[in-house]
């Protein structure tokens, strides 16, 4: 152990003086089990600092929440500008199944029949958004009879609900001011003010897609259990940074209202 910490503060002194060349930084980071093993993750954390993979999260910060203008009287969806990043007809259709079945249900708590699944096809085949699909399933007479049930959340709901205003929508309100409220209600209401901030980042592509990965990461950590697939149960925030460069924001609005739902119905 003696030989261990020698070699350690020697490797500490070389890093400290050296600009960290690939070869020496790659014989420090095969040092680091040992060091970590022997010594302690304290002095490893002295020694070797972060590891690639922890900068790499710490690199993805929240940034500020955009102001959400009124819809009624904002003349900004006269002015929004094509998608910078778009996927071949063919790769889209590929996902439209999965994604209608998985909004369907998170929104509705049941999958959905052949003919509403044909019917959703449809209309993403005809250049239909997902958008749209997810605002036609809350705003129809079968949501509205939802949100009329005798069903207010619950404390852990109400609590999901401030947190997520309060650190993502840009929003603070207050647990109290949340009783009685219908469940189908609050879901609907955070969902869409989501959709609100999402457009309001506007051509900040590398904002939205690093408060996508930071809301992403976190509603993995604290309801991952019940999402359907690992890729949304992960709950490191630069895995979904990296989707998310790869794919329009209709993907990325989908997905975070899938996971918005889908935390709330596990609370309930």
């Amino acid at each position: 152990m003696t030989i261990i910490f020698l070699l350690a503060i020697s490797l500490h002194t070389i890093s400290a003086n050296d600009n960290q060349a690939p070869e020496s930084s790659s014989f420090l980071e095969s040092l680091r089990p040992y060091i970590r093993q022997y010594l302690g993750s304290e002095m490893e954390l002295k020694i070797l600092g972060n590891t690639a993979s922890e900068k790499l999260e710490d690199a993805i910060i929240l940034p500020v929440i955009p102001e959400v203008k009124d819809a009624q009287t904002s003349t900004e969806v006269y002015n929004k500008k094509a998608d910078k990043v778009t996927l071949a007809s063919g790769e889209e259709e590929k996902f439209y199944k999965s994604f209608i079945r998985d909004v369907y249900k998170s929104v509705r708590r049941q999958d959905p029949t052949d003919e509403e699944m044909n019917r959703y096809m449809g209309i993403l085949l005809q250049g239909g958004a997902r958008e749209g699909i997810y605002r036609s399933m809350v705003l129809d007479e079968v949501y509205a009879k939802m949100e009329n049930y005798d069903m207010p959340i619950n404390s852990k709901v109400a609590d999901l609900a401030v947190h997520v205003y309060g650190t993502y929508l840009g929003k603070t309100i207050q647990k109290e001011k949340l009783k009685g409220i219908n469940f189908y209600s609050i879901k609907r209401l955070v969902a869409e003010r989501a959709l609100e901030v999402i457009d309001s980042f506007g051509e900040d592509r590398e904002a939205l897609e690093n408060w996508y990965a930071i809301l992403s990461a976190d509603l993995a950590n604290r309801h991952g259990a019940n999402f359907s697939n690992q890729f949304r149960k992960n709950s490191k925030k630069s895995v979904h940074k990296k989707w998310a460069q790869k794919y329009p924001v209709q993907h990325l609005k989908s997905e975070v209202l899938v996971k918005l739902h889908t935390s709330f119905n596990s609370l309930m």
